[in-house]
């Protein structure tokens, strides 16, 4: 009997690393094609003015963040590599929008720095705030990316200052975020669906409004299993 048991035990871990590997991938696969469109035609801008600085900055935030999502050696990774695959696609994304759009990015503190996350659960939170909160604004929008952390936790938030989140909106985001079976898989419910998959409740994504305006989501992550 404790034989079975500890079988199934291990054929359900083993599944639900499948799991979360299946969904990796998923979220792999879902470049978004605009940001590499507006990334060339930002390029072919620079060369016409023949600013070589901003074409280099460009093409160096396009080979960072390309070798980041490409690259299936490991599922996680300390915090800080996140954040610095986030902060490669971010730059490309704020020489393009910033006439209009701030962006407030510092780095991760040291105390959270090591701390383990599965890949790709940062950057793609911040390309729907760029995508979808941010893409109608016209001038003075804003991008805020902050840390916060206690003895269990590690917390990242990214909050955008998008005006066409209403109510109704920002209701039917949080009960897709609820279902345990969603119709659709958005990046964001990927995102929770693997962090709640890896350290469980409470881990995982919390949506509300920002002060900002538009949305933010709160990132919940464990501590404890920081890399040396």
């Amino acid at each position: 009997m404790s034989g079975r048991l500890e079988s199934l035990i291990e054929q359900m871990y083993k599944q639900k690393i499948r799991t979360q590997q299946a969904e990796l991938r998923q979220l792999q696969s879902q470049i978004n094609p605009h940001f590499l469109y507006n990334s060339f035609f930002m390029i072919k801008a620079f060369s016409r003015m023949g600013d070589c600085d901003s074409i280099e900055r460009i093409t160096d935030g396009l080979g960072e963040y390309f070798r980041y999502v490409t690259r299936n050696g490991e599922d996680e990774v300390a915090l800080e590599q996140e954040i610095r695959h986030a902060k490669s696609y971010a730059s490309v994304q704020d020489m393009r929008f910033s006439t209009r759009i701030s962006l407030e990015f510092p780095d991760v503190p040291d105390e959270i720095a090591k701390v383990i996350v599965p890949r790709l659960v940062v950057q793609p939170i911040i390309e729907n705030a760029y995508s979808h909160g941010l893409s109608q604004i016209t001038d003075k929008g804003a991008l805020r990316v902050s840390y916060s952390y206690d003895d269990g936790f590690a917390y990242v938030t990214v909050e955008d200052s998008g005006s066409l989140l209403d109510d109704d909106a920002l209701l039917a985001l949080q009960k897709q975020l609820s279902e345990p079976e969603p119709a659709e898989t958005t990046g964001l419910i990927n995102i929770h669906r693997r962090l709640m998959l890896r350290f469980g409740t409470p881990c995982g994504l919390e949506l509300s409004r920002s002060e900002l305006g538009g949305l933010m989501v709160t990132m919940t992550l464990k501590r404890g299993e920081e890399r040396k």
